[in-house]
């Protein structure tokens, strides 16, 4: 059994898959959980809390190998020591610039990358093309770029993206930098002119958000555009907050919600068959 592990800022998300992954086929998530990240728990804290979340779902805790991508170093270490102690029988690889993706690495510096957006890059590039743009929204919102080099359409390249505050760090911010603003449940408002100030910020955020990344991907994909010779770019949307934009963001075509947890099981796949 696999255990993949989604250290994000906000939540971690635990998947567990049947091993040995299928070869013809996504592999499909068996289970998954969402904890908070904060406040980090301790090694021994975090080995209970693994335990009770297999033992509740009625799951055999026989795993033999634990994918980890985090983008909070301070949990990364309790994350791998509790795996140590606790599954001492795992094999255990923690994502990094270094691991054996399917695409070059073109951003610069690579190990500045967050492993998160990477590992999404890794699913999409198995399952939709070697061309994608990646929209994850969470406490920061990534959109991201895959695509052939130029002239050589089988290799494939992570190129970059661009970062923004998630749309609920954005929210917070204008609740506590502002004397007469508050805050507001995320969900879009009927008109994009509100009548009120509730419905004022929630078009703002939701809209606001939504447009700005509609800009973004038409952007990317005009930069793109001579990387794949005028073929379509699909827009893959994943992440939490990113569901909530689902039919406002019109240039996100699929919503993609395991993408992370599947990019770290096909990483887990290549790292068994080297």
């Amino acid at each position: 059994m696999l255990l993949t592990v989604d250290i994000g800022n906000t939540n971690t998300v635990f998947g567990v898959y049947e091993t040995p992954l299928p070869l013809s086929s996504p592999p499909q998530v068996r289970e998954k959980w969402r904890v908070s990240t904060h406040p980090i728990p301790t090694m021994d804290e975090l080995r209970v809390k693994v335990a009770h979340l297999f033992a509740l779902d009625h799951i055999a805790f026989s795993v033999d190998a634990v994918v980890i991508s985090s983008v909070v170093p301070a949990l990364t270490e309790v994350v791998v020591k509790a795996t140590e102690k606790l599954l001492p029988q795992a094999s255990l690889h923690v994502v990094s610039h270094k691991s054996p993706f399917s695409f070059r690495i073109e951003a610069r510096p690579a190990n500045g990358v967050g492993a998160d957006r990477l590992i999404n890059a890794e699913a999409a590039l198995r399952d939709y093309g070697s061309a994608a743009i990646i929209v994850d929204s969470g406490t920061a919102t990534t959109v991201c770029a895959l695509a052939p080099a130029e002239g050589d359409p089988l290799k494939p390249c992570y190129w970059g993206g661009a970062i923004m505050p998630g749309l609920e760090l954005s929210r917070e911010s204008l609740a506590q930098r502002t004397a007469k603003l508050f805050t507001v449940e995320l969900q879009a408002p009927e008109h994009a002119i509100g009548f009120d100030t509730t419905t004022a910020i929630q078009s703002g955020l939701m809209y606001g958000y939504a447009d700005m990344i509609d800009g973004l991907v038409a952007r990317f994909r005009t930069e793109l555009a001579g990387r794949v010779n005028g073929a379509p770019i699909p827009v893959i949307g994943t992440g939490g907050i990113t569901a909530r934009l689902r039919g406002i963001a019109k240039s996100i075509e699929h919503y993609d919600p395991d993408l992370t947890l599947r990019g770290m099981a096909y990483l887990y796949a290549s790292l068994s068959r080297r």
